[in-house]
């Protein structure tokens, strides 16, 4: 039976070849008066990936007809690395109690006087450094979830350092190849982020 979601990476070294990054869903709705209202439908992004890959990368092929094969198309999700975004430095995600506690892991989005707090729910495994006060301490990291467990003095600001990567699954259950000629095919590949990983 297969799972709703694997813990692996696809293409784990893979830098080039893919497009794309976070989107959002806004409603605009324009008046009489020719000012628009503007209504959040989305309150985090939604990740999406592109790519196109020909013959001649033998090894990314393969492992991307794999990966489409085991995981029966957008039936399962994955991991992926968004080669733009996959680290964090010193993000504040909240402050100690005293008392041992959990909290969810988020990298903190800021422009003027807007800001994001993006859930990561799939930090990489032994990369994720806790500090409190700016002094490392000792955690531990649900790498399935990114829940962080610790105990640290009351007041204490908690941040972390670590990698990340994004759930994601085949947007749908093609495997789109095109052959051209002999011994020369072109594959579209499309990536939709699961939001319920």
């Amino acid at each position: 039976m297969i799972p709703p979601f694997i813990e692996t990476r696809l293409l784990e070294d893979m830098a080039y070849g893919f497009s794309g990054g976070p989107t959002y869903n806004t409603q605009i709705t324009p008046l009489r008066s020719g000012i628009e209202r503007r209504n959040v439908q989305r309150s985090r992004p939604k990740h999406r990936f592109s790519g196109s890959f020909d013959r001649r990368d033998e090894g990314v092929v393969a492992a991307l007809l794999a990966a489409h094969n085991a995981t029966y198309g957008a039936a399962a999700g994955f991991r992926f690395k968004n080669w733009l975004d996959y680290e964090a430095v010193d993000e504040v995600i909240g402050t100690a109690t005293g008392e041992v506690q959990s909290l969810q892991l988020v990298k903190n989005y800021a422009f003027g006087a807007a800001s994001n707090a993006v859930m990561i729910r799939k930090p990489v495994a032994g990369t994720v450094q806790l500090k409190a006060n700016g002094v490392a301490i000792l955690s531990t990291t649900n790498t399935t979830t990114g829940m962080v467990t610790f105990t640290a003095p009351a007041g204490h600001v908690i941040t972390w350092s670590g990698e990340f990567d994004i759930p994601v699954s085949f947007e749908n259950d093609e495997f789109a190849a095109m052959i051209e000629t002999y011994g020369a095919s072109t594959i579209q590949v499309q990536l939709v982020e699961d939001l319920s990983a």
